[in-house]
């Protein structure tokens, strides 16, 4: 004999995993009350507390309210944060936007290591130059080397089918280096990037 989970009483299970004297109570067990409007609602989770996103965004404190404001406005407050913000806008990989210490812009943490790296090895560099005659940028170009460099993260060629119409943006890119007559390579890698300058 076992005592049902929902109304306590006493009934005969048909398994060893039944917990509940009928369906009825068994479905009774899962219908609770909202936190915040008190309406009834079939919780498929029996820790689930609000019957929707909305009723549990809106049932937060006051206390708690005023902490995330008064952290939002800490944040603001600053400058930088907000510039860098504005940069990333909503789209475009945040946390993968930003500047070095030397105030170059990165767009991705591929750019930013590479970026870091020449800095610290106070190796003269242009970031995002314009490729001569065209719109398009470069993402670095070494004047020392008279070497333009673009840093493929993803290696494009090994993914042209997933990619689309932005492998064919990357193939007129290459082009316009070759129609230029322009020294260029690609790296892969931070690695292979560093191996390649230090080789030099």
């Amino acid at each position: 004999m076992k005592i049902c989970k929902y109304c306590k009483t006493e009934f005969e299970p048909v398994d060893k995993r039944h917990t509940y004297c009928s369906d009825n109570c068994h479905k009774n067990d899962y219908i609770k009350i909202c936190k915040y409007c008190k309406t009834e609602f079939e919780a498929k989770d029996l820790r689930r507390l609000y019957c929707s996103n909305s009723c549990s965004r809106k049932d937060i404190s006051d206390n708690t309210r005023k902490k995330l404001s008064d952290s939002n406005k800490k944040f603001y407050s600053i400058l930088k944060n907000r510039n860098r913000l504005k940069e990333i806008g909503r789209k475009g990989g945040f946390g993968k936007k930003g500047y070095t210490q030397l105030g170059v812009r990165y767009e991705s943490s591929f750019e930013k290591n590479v970026y870091e790296y020449l800095e610290n090895k106070h190796i003269k560099f242009i970031a995002h130059k314009h490729i001569p005659n065209t719109s398009k940028v470069s993402d670095l170009y070494l004047p020392n080397f008279d070497l333009w460099i673009e840093l493929d993260g993803i290696n494009r060629e090994k993914k042209k089918k997933w990619l689309g119409n932005d492998y064919l943006y990357w193939k007129k890119k290459l082009q316009l280096y070759e129609d230029n007559r322009l020294k260029f390579k690609i790296f892969y890698n931070v690695t292979e990037f560093i191996k390649f300058i230090e080789n030099k």
